[in-house]
């Protein structure tokens, strides 16, 4: 049976189905990393994570075989610095984002339970949710809508904190 994350859980209830930059305001950040190859769309993701008024970090990279080659080293030799959440375009160049989901997909249960944001100009969302279950969180057409980002970065943010008072 595949590991079901607390946030996804969480998360299925409240959401519709739909470089290292930084934002701090004093509480828990929320690290990203962001799977996207058009600046322009990197900035308009910034954007719309800074008007949910949560900090985070977000690491941007513009391919999926170096997303996954990065994730995999952050499992291997600091996973304190695996990211809360990945946000993923399904149009990237070399391996797509319908791979990049694939590969996750056969990751050790650690990666498999990052929640995932889609961002994508695809409006068939469904053949997405039946052909990729994992912990897919929100499907975003672009630019992401803040509102929804909140939801989701509220929820990671939470379950952190209770994982947290868990260990100690």
């Amino acid at each position: 049976m595949p590991y079901a994350h607390p946030i996804t859980e969480m998360m299925k209830s409240k959401l519709p189905t739909a470089p290292l930059l930084s934002s701090y305001k004093g509480d828990e950040l929320v690290k990203i990393m962001l799977i996207e190859d058009t600046n322009a769309d990197v900035l308009l993701t910034k954007k719309s994570l800074e008007e949910t008024g949560i900090s985070f970090t977000l690491e941007c990279i513009k391919r999926g075989d170096d997303a996954l080659a990065q994730l995999q080293s952050k499992t291997l030799f600091q996973t304190h610095l695996q990211p809360d959440l990945i946000m993923l375009d399904l149009e990237i160049p070399g391996m797509d984002g319908f791979e990049v989901l694939a590969e996750l997909g056969r990751m050790p249960a650690s990666i498999r339970a990052i929640p995932i944001v889609i961002l994508t100009a695809h409006r068939n969302f469904e053949y997405i949710r039946t052909t990729y279950p994992l912990c897919v969180l929100l499907y975003s057409n672009k630019p992401c809508n803040p509102d929804e980002l909140k939801k989701v970065l509220l929820c990671i943010r939470k379950c952190n904190a209770d994982i947290a008072r868990a260990m100690h």
